[in-house]
C-alpha cells in the first residue's frame, strides 16, 4: 500500500512539472510537451489529445496488446482455468470502450520485465472504463504491468481522477 501511495505521489509530482500543454506525439505514441517531457491528463483530455492529432486513446485490451513484449501474457477470459489464476498468476480484466463494446480477458504479469524509459516509468489511461462502475477510468502501470480503474468523477466541484501519461495509437 505504501508503494502504491509513493507512485500517486510521484505521478502527480510528473504532472506538476508537465508544462505548457503545446504537444507532440513521439515514435512510441508518448504524448510530449514542448519541453519534451510527458504531459499528464485526465482520461476525457487524453482522449480529445489523441483525436487532435489524427489518433485515438486505445482501449485497455490494445493497451496491454502494445506490452506483450515486455512479457504480459494475454488470453481471452473463456480460456483462463482455475489454474491459470492460482498458478500462473493471471487475472480477469475487463473494460467498455467508448463505444460501449465490452471486452473481458486474462492477463499476467508474471514474466513482466519493466520497460526502459518512460514507457517502464509510468501509468498510461486507456479509453475504456470499467463495466460495472462507469465512473472509473482504466489505467495501464508500466511499471509493474497492472490494469488498475481510477475514479474520474467530480463531486462538490472536488475532483477524483488523476493524471496520467498518455499514448495515443494510430486511427481514429
Amino acid at each position: 500500500m505504501k508503494h502504491r501511495y509513493l507512485l500517486m505521489l510521484a505521478v502527480s509530482i510528473f504532472v506538476a512539472s508537465a508544462g505548457a500543454r503545446a504537444d507532440t506525439v513521439d515514435k512510441d505514441g508518448l504524448l510530449r510537451g514542448d519541453n519534451g517531457e510527458l504531459l499528464g491528463m485526465n482520461q476525457a483530455d487524453a482522449i480529445k489529445a489523441c483525436a487532435k492529432h489524427g489518433m485515438h486513446l486505445p482501449a485497455i485490451r490494445k493497451l496491454v496488446e502494445l506490452n506483450q513484449a515486455a512479457g504480459l501474457e494475454i488470453r481471452k477470459s473463456i480460456e483462463c482455468t482455475y489454474d491459470d489464476h492460482l498458478i500462473r498468476g493471471f487475472r480477469n480484466e475487463s473494460g467498455v470502450t467508448p463505444d460501449g463494446k465490452y471486452d473481458h480477458f486474462c492477463i499476467s504479469n508474471r514474466n513482466y520485465t519493466r520497460p526502459s524509459g518512460d514507457l517502464g516509468n509510468y501509468w498510461f489511461w486507456s479509453s475504456s472504463v470499467n463495466p460495472q462502475y462507469p465512473f472509473l477510468g482504466v489505467a495501464f502501470e508500466g511499471d509493474h504491468g497492472f490494469v488498475v480503474d481510477l475514479d474520474t468523477r467530480v463531486t462538490n466541484g472536488k475532483r477524483h481522477f488523476y493524471d496520467l501519461a498518455v499514448r495515443c495509437v494510430p486511427g481514429q
